[in-house]
């Protein structure tokens, strides 16, 4: 094998194995804000790809009524990228995939803004200037969290 070729299939083999997008995806920022009506506290707690893992458990936030929690990152390679999280206020807990690029591929370019509200989640899209509801249908289904 030449050594310009070695070199490029070296490369593609990296990238690859690193899992991350780089150029293919955008950098997605990604913000979940209190919109409480009660303005209670949220409590947010996500997982990047649904993993337990200590490296990708992005452990517990506490809001208030206004505040936000962000993530910036870049989809994978593969377009797998997930980001489960649950929402928890008065005793009640409610799970969500903030990101789920097979749904958000398009629309979270460059932010993926949502405010958590009592009745869902509402994804406020850069491009338009009114928030989006999801519907309750995809607030509260069963998330399985990976555990390796």
């Amino acid at each position: 094998m030449r050594p310009s070729v070695a070199a490029a299939v070296l490369v593609i083999a990296l990238l690859i194995e690193a899992g991350e997008g780089f150029f293919i995806w955008p950098v997605v920022d990604l913000r979940m804000i209190n919109r409480l009506d009660s303005k209670a506290i949220l409590r947010v707690h996500c997982y990047k790809d649904g993993h337990h893992d200590p490296g990708r458990d992005l452990g517990e936030h506490c809001l208030h009524e206004e505040e936000y929690y962000e993530v910036h990152f870049r989809p994978n390679f593969w377009g797998t990228t997930h980001y489960p999280c649950s929402f928890t206020w008065n005793g009640i807990t409610r799970w969500f995939y903030v990101y789920y690029h097979p749904r958000d591929r398009m629309a979270c370019v460059p932010q993926c803004w949502w405010y958590i509200k009592e009745r869902g989640p509402c994804m406020m899209h850069p491009k338009v200037t009114h928030e989006r509801d999801t519907g309750l249908k995809e607030y509260n289904q069963p998330v399985s969290l990976v555990t390796s």
